[in-house]
């Protein structure tokens, strides 16, 4: 599945991929992981997803000054409630499009409870990115 099929087919559509929690952020990643890339489920917290990503299926990228995610990387944001009220599991997305200065995203649960949307963010917070091998 293409990255704009998968948001067409998810936009504002709340995804419940673990069908145990209430639709959040990592539910999201976890569709576009298996029916975008055709990767296996991610687990853990969304600040815990970076670490955690299993190095012989996924690449690894930190945050720095002048780099960028591609199209479809997974972004994964440290759990810290002073970034921008993200909470202590942190966040993940799905990225659309980045420069050094901005990453559009396709979100859910950004702002808490909100169905999957775009959305415009900085890098403060950001950990760094997944993108399959």
């Amino acid at each position: 599945m293409t990255l704009p099929s998968f948001i067409a087919a998810w936009l504002g559509k709340p995804c419940q991929y673990d069908q145990i929690v209430l639709a959040e952020c990592v539910d999201l990643v976890n569709q576009w992981a298996v029916s975008g890339l055709g990767k296996p489920r991610l687990w853990g917290n969304a600040c815990d997803l970076l670490a955690q990503a299993n190095p012989a299926v996924w690449w690894r990228t930190a945050n720095g000054p002048t780099n960028a995610p591609a199209p479809g990387a997974i972004v994964c944001w440290k759990g810290d409630v002073t970034v921008h009220g993200i909470g202590p599991y942190g966040h993940t997305a799905i990225c659309v499009s980045a420069d050094a200065g901005w990453l559009v995203t396709f979100d859910q649960d950004w702002p808490p409870g909100s169905p999957p949307g775009l959305v415009v963010h900085d890098y403060q917070g950001v950990a760094g990115w997944l993108w399959p091998r």
